[in-house]
């Protein structure tokens, strides 16, 4: 449910990032505040609650509020989702279905996709804090076109990686699991249907041990988007010196760059023999990128 229902964790992501501004400041590491903000983003998102959608709740750690208990500058997203952690209140018998191994993998896929999730509205904002910065004259049409150009690529990869997501996980392997689970007679094959799909979704997540330099590059390309961010609200708050304001801009963009660059090559670099859902995984993601150049070369085919 958490991975299908775009809009409300749209909303929640949205609510989220406001709520760590220092002028709208929420701890979010207050108990219980966190899971009401989620269930306010499903309310607003039209999400029926169920028992099993409110069978969801966050845990947060005591680090958490403590990082957030001064109205100071934005801090780092990347730290504070090591302190948010999602739990499922798992009801009889789906304990003989869902593991505890099974609930450990889904915390991780939940943080990797909300980390994805937060990007995404970051940059849908940033995109219109730049319009803002340019009016106001605090940035030169050269910058805002070099910032909004990380902003495209970076929204451009997400947006191909999330619809591959969807393909793969919660349309495909979710329908073969319907499947499965409707030709089982025991509850050991249904313990194993759900564990190949949880397997499926752990590795569109790059979560296996065989895609770690492809997830270690997608958040280095994650956090060099965020730095970014970071320094383009800094010039809103007129807290950067005019002077340095283009060096550092520049710098960031090709640290971006760079990184995109490294993840992108790590994802062309998956070779046929590999598993198949990271290989078709790393395929499709390519081919909405269009990075290996499949439309020439399907036009050339053609034309031959």
């Amino acid at each position: 449910m958490l991975m299908s229902e775009g809009l409300s964790m749209d909303i929640f992501a949205r609510d989220f990032l406001q709520g760590l501004d220092s002028t709208t400041r929420v701890n979010w590491g207050l108990e219980g505040r966190l899971s009401s903000a989620f269930t306010l983003a499903m309310i607003e998102g039209s999400v029926t609650l169920d028992p099993i959608s409110q069978a969801f709740q966050y845990n947060t750690t005591a680090t958490l509020s403590q990082m957030l208990d001064s109205l100071t500058m934005r801090p780092a997203v990347p730290s504070l989702l090591h302190e948010i952690e999602l739990v499922y209140d798992l009801k009889w018998p789906m304990g003989f279905v869902i593991t505890t191994q099974s609930l450990e993998y889904y915390k991780k896929m939940h943080r990797f996709l909300l980390h994805v999730r937060l990007t995404s509205v970051e940059m849908r904002e940033t995109w219109d804090l730049l319009r803002s910065i340019r009016a106001q004259g605090q940035l030169s049409p050269l910058l805002e076109r070099l910032c909004g150009g990380v902003v495209y690529k970076m929204q451009s990869f997400l947006r191909a990686f999330n619809e591959t997501f969807a393909t793969k996980v919660l349309m495909m392997a979710w329908s073969e699991l319907e499947h499965a689970v409707h030709k089982a007679t025991q509850l050991v094959e249904l313990r194993r249907c759900h564990e190949d799909y949880v397997s499926v979704a752990t590795r569109c997540c790059f979560l296996d041990r065989s895609t770690l330099a492809i997830r270690s590059a997608f958040l280095d390309t994650l956090a060099a988007a965020w730095s970014l961010t970071g320094f383009v609200r800094a010039l809103e708050r007129q807290v950067t010196g005019r002077v340095s304001e283009e060096t550092r801009i520049r710098s960031l963009c090709y640290e971006f760059d760079v990184a995109l660059r490294v993840l992108v090559g790590s994802l062309h670099s998956v070779t046929r023999d590999a598993e198949r859902n990271t290989r078709e995984l790393s395929e499709c993601i390519l081919l909405r990128l269009n990075f290996n150049r499949f439309y020439p070369e399907a036009a050339k085919f053609s034309k031959e």
